[in-house]
């Protein structure tokens, strides 16, 4: 079940320090691949305690350990270090819409997942892996399972039925 902020954001990471002594924040971000950053003028910083503020985005960069992000507002290392372990947080209308077919992998989670037209089980996570991102089961009968996200196992997705559509079992490891 998604929360009110999840139905109108996507988490995109984490800011896991300061870098320098600007204000600047340092990333890790759920997908190293996105460039979803570079295309929303600004962010929801989500702190672990107190209220979740929205930042304008004044320039995001890279370095060999990952993205650097500079805020509006945030000016010093102490500010920045207020922030340490936040979670960032983007809005999907600022993304635009998906092109049909198209869907978030974090819609995926908590869906239920269709084989021969029976619910075989539900999307628990899912995990970004290096060579192709899987989906994370929980079973019917309580077990774990995984499934790599390819075309060959995965048919139909169906975020708004909430509903995965399973090609065939082979690509099931338990």
């Amino acid at each position: 079940m998604k929360t009110a902020l999840e139905a109108t954001h996507l988490q995109v990471g984490i800011i896991t320090r300061p870098h320098g002594i600007r204000g600047e924040l340092k990333l890790h971000l759920h997908n190293e691949e996105s460039e979803a950053l570079h295309q929303v003028s600004h962010v929801l910083v989500e702190p672990s305690r107190g209220e979740a503020k929205v930042f304008a985005i004044e320039s995001v960069r890279g370095s060999s350990k990952g993205p650097i992000l500079a805020l509006a507002t945030v000016d010093t290392c102490d500010q920045a270090e207020a922030l340490r372990g936040a979670k960032l947080w983007i809005s999907r209308e600022e993304l635009g819409p998906l092109v049909s077919g198209e869907y978030y992998l974090v819609d995926l989670v908590g869906c239920e997942v269709v084989l021969d037209g029976q619910v075989i089980a539900k999307v628990k996570e899912v995990r970004p892996d290096p060579s192709v991102d899987t989906m994370i089961l929980t079973m019917k009968d309580g077990t774990q399972a995984e499934v790599p996200i390819v075309d060959a196992w995965v048919g139909k997705v169906d975020t708004a039925a909430r509903t995965v559509l399973l090609l065939n079992e082979d690509g099931i490891i338990n």
